[in-house]
């Protein structure tokens, strides 16, 4: 009956689809094989092709050879070359080829320079120039332009290098230098040490007593000896020859101090720096008027920069040569004339010492001072617990 075939209806499961293969995603297929056949080819036929700069290097090389030839074909058959020059140009410029051009122009520069062929030119011309000097004589000389920089390259306490850069008019010019210093007469010449002085009288510093050194130097450097620790200088230079001198360059330097416990003396202060290395303490002395209160001092220590000032007047001012540690900075007033600074270097600073402590203010040698080492001053027992950590580490 109905109500018999209705049972049997909803007791049969329902049909499902048939399941389709899975299909691995790490099995290779035909065309996955495919392409990277194809780019093994491609990588394959492109390593054996040189590089684009070897191809570019070698077209310059190759267009150099031939420019003789070029040049005559222009003049015989200029309607012809000029429009394949442009089109050539044209598709250089399209490929991105002129930066490389421009590299390999100025690798060829270089390594022309330090070759036989330049090498021999520099001597040919140096030994023409002779001869025409020889011939010629002074004649050939032109009137001298000052050097274009003056400036200290390097300094301790009793020697200097100084150099200048010359201005030549012409190579057949045969110039000599003069060099003459004084003893500058405050350090605020040492802000000028840069500064071109054309003029000979050097009417902004009257009355200098100048000390000539040589007149006679052929060499763009001159190492000026026997000078005293601690002290500013005045340096000028200026070109001589034949047909006369020209104006001065001049610049002003500072030899260094001879380090006293690490340090010395800047405008209105000392200071010292124990060899502890970068975890030393930096101690400065600031002298006081008698009878000078605490309270009338306003001490700032800040990470880079450093401040004291007495009654609202700045008595020391300037940024620190390296970082410190101003939590752990130190003040106290001795005898009512002097204060005393403990200041504490930065343990991360890469320079364990200073050369001075205040950028700008007068340097100390500290050539002499040597890194300090941790293992000097160790005793056994912390070399065997820095050992054992040295393992441990390296075994975990």
């Amino acid at each position: 009956d109905v109500a018999t075939m209705a049972a049997e209806a909803s007791s049969t499961p329902p049909r499902t689809a048939p399941k389709s293969p899975a299909v691995d995603a790490s099995t290779p297929t035909a065309g996955s094989v495919l392409a990277k056949s194809v780019k093994f080819v491609q990588n394959a036929f492109w390593s054996f092709l040189p590089r684009r700069k070897v191809v570019v290097r070698a077209m310059l090389l190759a267009a150099i050879a031939v420019a003789p030839f070029f040049f005559i074909l222009m003049i015989a058959k200029p309607l012809i070359v000029l429009p394949v020059c442009a089109t050539a140009a044209a598709i250089g410029y399209a490929l991105n080829l002129h930066v490389e051009v421009r590299r390999q122009l100025r690798w060829m520069l270089r390594m022309s320079a330090r070759g036989p062929v330049v090498w021999g030119y520099v001597r040919l011309e140096r030994g023409a120039i002779w001869c025409l000097r020889k011939i010629v004589g002074e004649r050939l000389d032109a009137e001298p332009l000052a050097p274009s920089r003056l400036w200290c390259a390097s300094s301790s306490p009793t020697a200097v290098m100084i150099k200048w850069t010359p201005q030549l008019t012409s190579k057949l010019t045969a110039e000599v230098y003069e060099l003459q210093v004084t003893v500058a007469r405050s350090p605020s010449d040492l802000a000028r040490e840069a500064d071109l002085v054309r003029d000979d009288d050097e009417p902004h510093i009257p009355a200098l007593e100048w000390h000539q050194v040589s007149a006679s130097i052929r060499a763009s450097q001159f190492s000026l000896g026997g000078l005293t620790p601690g002290a500013w200088y005045k340096a000028r230079a200026r070109a001589c020859n034949s047909k006369g001198s020209s104006g001065w360059a001049s610049c002003a330097f500072a030899t260094k101090q001879v380090a006293i416990d690490g340090g010395g003396s800047g405008e209105g202060y000392t200071w010292t720096q124990p060899e502890e290395g970068e975890k030393g303490a930096l101690h400065v002395r600031v002298p006081l008027p008698k009878g000078t209160r605490a309270r009338q001092l306003q001490v700032s220590a800040r990470v880079h920069q450093l401040q004291i000032s007495l009654d609202g007047r700045d008595l020391v001012r300037g940024d620190f040569f390296g970082t410190i540690r101003p939590d752990e900075t130190e003040w106290e007033v001795i005898d009512q004339s002097e204060l005393r600074l403990t200041i504490f270097k930065d343990a991360t600073a890469k320079a364990p010492y200073w050369p001075s402590l205040l950028k700008g203010h007068p340097e100390v040698d500290i050539s002499h001072m040597k890194r300090p080492n941790p293992l000097e001053d160790a005793s056994s027992n912390e070399l065997s617990e820095m050992m054992s950590k040295i393992l441990s580490g390296g075994n975990d």
